[in-house]
């Protein structure tokens, strides 16, 4: 077994951070396991929770999560290195085992789950998400997500090179026109990282497309197992906040130079739709049509519940609505906004 950092931003994370922190320690794994926090000035119980589980706790100045990783990732020390989200719980003991596993194939350099966990104690968004294996529902349409969705039955509709290894999947990856993978316990080799990865910012689904699009051509793992994602219980209005603040991170006009704000115009490392912009407008437009004549949306809430029946699935309209509503307003707001959203008050 190779050594491993978990590497965890956190901006006021205290209401989910033990949860994470316990699934971690509990792990049977016998290789040294360091936890690497990196902090954006949190207000709450945060530190305590984290220092309580002997974790490294490093100061994330710029605040956002993408910093935090890429403190993290400098700070990391180990073999290999986890990207956990503070809202991550790692469903069993076997969970590091089962994800390093594949790096006894030379070739591969990252590895991550390809599923959600569903529970039924979770909150009904966090059951949806665990069906849709998306948070944003709109990536449904786009068809680039990366973990198994029940209304396809597929855990991404791009079309990708894969060989079944049994208890994972290796894939040969040679176009940066990828799925969404990279994040929600992506494990991946810290040479690797380190060789390609510069700046202030890691934004972990951008990061895999920026190796590509230099011609090289890599192999990685999804390996056939689950992550537990405690995205938003259900609180309607904590996602409606949460889809709103990502457009407007994405499409901010500009930046003031106080240090919690990102300094670049175009924080985005990688431009996903760049190559083929037509399509992907295409399927911005279908998602808009589809959440206003309103039956597609139940067509696919039918089909989702035959093939695994949740009460969950009922939220299908709504969740795409809320989707449509927020990144409606972030759309228009950045178009008149002369500043970046302030992170002082950001939380989980």
């Amino acid at each position: 077994m190779k050594s491993v950092s978990i590497v965890i931003p956190t901006l006021n994370s205290a209401r989910i951070l033990e949860k994470c922190l316990k699934s971690v320690r509990n792990q049977d794994y016998k290789a040294d396991v360091e936890i690497v926090i990196a902090d954006g000035g949190s207000s709450d119980q945060t530190l305590e929770i984290a220092k309580g589980f002997k974790a490294k706790i490093f100061e994330n100045k710029l605040r956002t999560g993408e910093a935090g990783k890429a403190v993290g990732i400098k700070a990391a020390k180990e073999d290999l290195i986890v990207l956990l989200d503070s809202d991550n719980v790692l469903p069993d003991q076997d969970w590091l085992k089962n994800l390093t596993f594949p790096f006894s194939d030379k070739d591969i350099v990252g590895s991550e789950p390809w599923k959600f966990e569903v529970n039924r104690k979770d909150g009904l968004i966090d059951r949806y998400s665990g069906l849709m294996g998306m948070n944003d529902p709109m990536c449904y349409w786009l068809g680039n997500y990366d973990h198994w969705n029940y209304i396809d039955e597929k855990w991404t509709r791009m079309k990708i090179n894969a060989e079944d290894k049994g208890s994972w999947l290796k894939l040969k990856l040679d176009s940066p026109e990828i799925p969404t993978i990279g994040a929600n316990g992506a494990v991946f080799q810290r040479e690797f990282l380190w060789k390609h990865f510069q700046g202030e910012y890691f934004f972990d689904i951008d990061f895999l497309p920026l190796v590509l699009s230099k011609n090289q051509p890599i192999y990685y793992a999804k390996v056939k197992t689950s992550i537990h994602h405690l995205f938003c219980g259900s609180d309607f209005k904590q996602f409606y906040r949460k889809q709103h603040r990502r457009i407007r991170d994405m499409l901010a006009r500009r930046n003031v130079t106080k240090i919690f704000f990102i300094p670049d115009y175009n924080q985005r490392q990688y431009r996903w739709g760049g190559k083929s912009k037509f399509r992907f407008t295409i399927k911005i437009g279908e998602f808009i049509l589809n959440c206003l004549t309103v039956v597609p949306l139940f067509i696919q809430l039918i089909k989702g519940y035959q093939n695994k029946k949740s009460k969950a699935w009922l939220i299908h309209p709504l969740m795409c609505w809320l989707t449509l509503a927020a990144y409606g307003q972030g759309t228009i707001e950045s178009l008149f906004a002369a500043e970046e959203l302030d992170r002082k008050k950001w939380k989980q």
